[in-house]
């Protein structure tokens, strides 16, 4: 069979023909059974599968883009939650211990977290450091003022006087803030003058007055 484009013709065996008006090669067994057809497939089936791959990763793409944003949301929500979580578990530990302690004043020391920690004289001036928990069982903030009476501290010569003002670790205020409904821990210095005597004879709590300023 000629491979000229100007004329239809038909191999000798009937099997395949060339079609001039339709511009093709013809078979009785199909196109399957000429070669340049399967190749022609076979390279349109690959072209598509390139197009395929690009459309789903162009899904998977959008919708990452999409999921990303609910999972931040989700994140922000289970923190809020853990945050809500915490807080109120702390007002609970703070109220059973108001209940425990079947507290009636506003401001109330907690002896059990409360101790003396040390004492040094400086000069003209005595230091005792202590410990103080307190807690506040009313609906408001409290400020307040403490004070140390050592009694048997003026007998023993250490103190001249036995009413000490308290204040915080660096000596810049005797006013202290503690919110409603809580407890707090404050590191406290007692200051009193010396009267010559180096020497404490125990390692107790000294009796504390809290005085409330509002």
């Amino acid at each position: 069979m000629s491979l000229s484009r100007e004329e239809s013709e038909e191999c000798f065996c009937g099997t395949l023909t060339k079609d001039y008006d339709w511009g093709r090669f013809g078979s009785r067994l199909g196109d399957n059974s000429i070669e340049i057809y399967r190749i022609k497939q076979k390279v349109n089936t690959i072209s598509t599968v390139p197009l395929l791959s690009t459309n789903m990763e162009s899904v998977i793409k959008k919708n990452n883009k999409k999921s990303l944003p609910m999972i931040l949301v989700s994140l922000l929500i289970i923190i809020a939650i853990s945050a809500v979580f915490i807080y109120f578990k702390n007002d609970y530990n703070d109220l059973k211990i108001i209940n425990d302690l079947k507290i009636i004043n506003d401001l109330k020391i907690i002896n059990d977290l409360s101790y003396f920690s040390d004492f040094k004289v400086n000069g003209e001036k005595v230091y005792i450091y202590c410990k103080i928990t307190i807690i506040n069982s009313s609906l408001i903030d409290k400020t307040f003022r403490l004070n140390a009476i050592l009694k048997d501290h003026v007998k023993i010569g250490l103190l001249k006087s036995d009413d000490l003002k308290g204040y915080n670790e660096d000596l810049s205020s005797d006013i202290f803030t503690i919110v409603k409904k809580k407890y707090k821990t404050f590191s406290i210095v007692f200051v009193g003058e010396f009267a010559g005597a180096y020497e404490k004879h125990d390692r107790n709590l000294p009796e504390i007055l809290i005085t409330t300023i509002k």
